[in-house]
């Protein structure tokens, strides 16, 4: 991207900078700064900065714990979930996102576990495991509530994955199609970043080759815009 071409510091960056600024500014309230502290981790997992993310996602889990937040606590796989997928560690990421499924079911508490039931399946699909995938897919569309843009995302983009994979492609387009419009208008670049490589690779599955490569073009622009240079990098992968 043009940012990045001239040397500035990228979007995510400088995220992560301002938002290490008011961990320091908000010190001495640990509630806040754990939910920042989250938010810094996968920016800086977005620049490959790994160790530094996983040390980061965890230090607030284990904050958020100690505090007694049942809810925060269990639902900080949204943030660490991704950092794992973009550290390339999925098993991690399941184990996790499993881990926090379980225990806000247990609380009663739908409106999170519908992301993290979505952020499962978008796993399990990336680990080729349709089946399952699929069946956890369908579990966040019963729990996702109309106005949740990310659970509704997630789970027709996932969906569609699987569709793609069992032949369904027709099927699995109109889904994809229906995923990224979802994301028109919304400030959430990378969501609709990975909503366009899911709709790439279902148009792919579809013989749609031309279309496909300008999904994956608009994708990769958008995480580049971004900053992301890790989901770039996977992106790239994918399309090859």
């Amino acid at each position: 991207c043009a940012t990045a071409r001239s040397g500035a510091m990228s979007p995510a960056l400088e995220a992560r900078d301002r938002a290490v600024s008011l961990v320091q500014a908000v010190e001495g309230d640990r509630r806040t700064q754990s939910v920042i502290m989250l938010f810094v981790a996968q920016l800086a997992a977005m620049d490959g900065q790994v160790d530094r993310a996983r040390q980061t996602y965890r230090t607030a889990r284990d904050m958020l714990d100690e505090l007694g937040q049942g809810v925060l606590a269990a639902s900080t796989s949204t943030d660490g979930g991704p950092v794992e997928v973009l550290a390339g560690d999925l098993d991690a990421a399941e184990l996790m996102l499993r881990r926090d499924d379980a225990a806000l079911e247990a609380l009663g508490e739908n409106y999170l576990r519908s992301t993290v039931a979505g952020l499962l399946a978008r796993v399990l699909v990336m680990k080729g495991e349709f089946a399952e995938a699929e069946r956890v897919a369908e579990r966040t569309r019963s729990l996702a509530a109309t106005d949740d843009v990310d659970a509704q995302v997630l789970w027709r983009s996932s969906l569609c994955r699987c569709y793609a994979a069992t032949g369904r492609t027709d099927e699995a387009v109109a889904l994809a199609t229906e995923a990224v419009a979802l994301t028109d208008g919304v400030a959430a670049p990378i969501l609709r970043a990975e909503a366009l490589a899911d709709l790439a690779v279902v148009l792919a599955a579809a013989n749609r080759a031309e279309d496909a490569r300008a999904r994956f073009s608009d994708a990769l622009a958008m995480h580049e815009a971004k900053g992301n240079r890790r989901g770039a990098d996977e992106l790239r992968g994918l399309a090859g």
